[in-house]
């Protein structure tokens, strides 16, 4: 195939000649890729089974089982690696051999997690964060320990920022 790269024992053994725009770097990274085209696997097995196009998988065992699922970013020590056929997908975050970040489900779409061991079981979903995480800003560092969520627009004033208390 044209303007592929493969490095490790096993990277892209299966690319064939059609294949196109493939970087697979690392034991076994894109191991099952033959035909498809623009996949970045970086990282031991990532995305050791994928057969389908456009994903960005990097870390060691990250995207492990995805297989046909297409379109989907997932960074981190063993992100995504649950996903089998889900496709549009995205996990910031690395996890544990028990609890990989990200989808739970083996065909999860549009699906985003972002956090280590941050998990998500239901499709057109996000999840910011496991349930060690208290609070959450955005535009604003959210140190007030009695305010669980703080928006702040431009992050300068003179806006109001919005919040929500403990309780609701």
């Amino acid at each position: 195939g044209d303007f592929n790269t493969s490095v490790g024992d096993d990277a892209g053994n299966a690319l064939a000649t059609t294949a196109v725009a493939n970087t697979l770097l690392g034991r076994r990274a894109g191991n099952a890729v033959s035909t498809q085209q623009r996949n970045t696997l970086i990282g031991c097995s990532a995305g050791e089974a994928v057969a389908s196009d456009a994903n960005t998988i990097v870390g060691a065992f990250a995207g492990l089982g995805t297989t046909t699922g297409y379109l989907n970013t997932f960074v981190g020590k063993q992100a995504g690696q649950f996903n089998v056929t889900g496709e549009r997908n995205v996990v910031f975050g690395g996890g544990y051999t028990c609890c990989p970040s990200g989808p739970q489900s083996a065909g999860l779409v549009n699906t985003g997690t972002f956090g280590t061991n941050t998990t998500i079981t239901t499709s057109n979903t996000q999840r910011f964060g496991d349930c060690d995480v208290h609070r959450w800003g955005f535009g604003v560092d959210p140190t007030n320990v009695n305010k669980v969520m703080q928006v702040d627009v431009d992050g300068c004033g003179p806006i109001v920022p919005a919040y929500m208390d403990l309780g609701g």
